[in-house]
């Protein structure tokens, strides 16, 4: 057993600014008393917890409001997510003691989910005893270690994650670009089914789990333009479709393709297409083209 300090709880004294990407903000171990329940209330960070000994329970809801319990033995953990509701109690006869680290940045989500994790998948269970053993000497020696320079504590933190990913049962070792390409996927997928709905970049980055910084990164990366002017062209792109049918007035036709009144639509139409709508219909213009997507995961 890798040996702790005696009970802990560390706040990290990292400068935040400075690790944008990735940050540490708590963590600590833990040797409860039977029952010994905790629900957290901040919840504006994710919150990994790893059993060292002892056993015990999470309680938390899915995406669809159901309530889950998940037991937890030595050697497993379970991620709480921001927003998301969670209890987790210690056993009556063999309570739990536990390692935990509080964490956020802009690609927390993304290297998360390169772990296994989603909203509705949040245990962590290795997929051997060597792996176990991998994630609990990089968790504690974090904790053994507290007080160590930012940067050293910062790439114990990133041993630890490449750990957890490397052990995991449901880990898949995709690599970084089929990741993106399935992300990428996911937000046309949701751009075509929701265009005229009046959603923006915040909700497709929320529809795929990732920050919004990051979406961006990935579209410039495979279509060379933003998430943004990708939905833009879409509307149009669609707009031309219907406005060749003859069957809808501009104010009907803008509220079908996602804008809020005929001023918007009007001034994106025409930036796009270098004319207005009731020009291109009647010129009956070629609809124009949006770039084509590839991926290279059959998902």
């Amino acid at each position: 057993m890798h040996k702790l300090p005696e009970e802990s709880y560390f706040e990290s004294p990292f400068p935040h600014g400075k690790y944008l990407e990735f940050t540490m903000y708590e963590y600590g171990h833990h040797r409860c008393p039977p029952g010994y329940s905790v629900e957290p209330f901040d919840k504006h960070h994710y919150l990994f917890h790893y059993v060292l000994s002892g056993t015990g329970k999470f309680i938390t809801k899915d995406k669809e409001g159901e309530t889950k319990e998940y037991p937890v033995n030595p050697g497993e953990g379970f991620m709480l997510y921001q927003e998301q509701d969670g209890t987790y109690i210690a056993d009556e006869e063999n309570p739990w003691h536990y390692a935990w680290v509080k964490f956020n940045g802009l690609m927390a989500k993304d290297l998360i989910a390169r772990v296994g994790f989603d909203f509705d998948n949040p245990m962590y269970r290795a997929k051997d005893q060597a792996g176990r053993d991998k994630v609990t000497k990089a968790l504690t020696a974090i904790v053994r270690n507290a007080g160590s320079p930012h940067l050293e504590l910062m790439g114990r933190f990133y041993m630890f994650l490449s750990a957890l990913a490397e052990s995991s049962e449901r880990q898949d070792a995709m690599s970084i670009e089929s990741q993106q390409d399935i992300h990428l996927k996911k937000a046309v997928t949701f751009i075509g089914k929701n265009y005229s709905k009046g959603i923006g970049v915040q909700e497709i980055a929320d529809h795929c789990d990732i920050h919004r910084s990051y979406l961006t990164k990935i579209f410039k990366h495979a279509l060379k333009e933003s998430p943004q002017h990708f939905l833009i062209t879409f509307r149009i792109k669609r707009a031309c479709e219907l406005l060749a049918t003859g069957k809808y007035s501009i104010s009907e036709l803008c509220t079908k393709v996602g804008y809020p009144n005929t001023v918007n639509f009007t001034r994106a139409f025409k930036r796009e297409v270098g004319q207005t709508p009731q020009q291109w219909k009647k010129q009956k213009t070629t609809p124009m083209r949006l770039k084509s997507v590839h991926f290279e995961s059959d998902i």
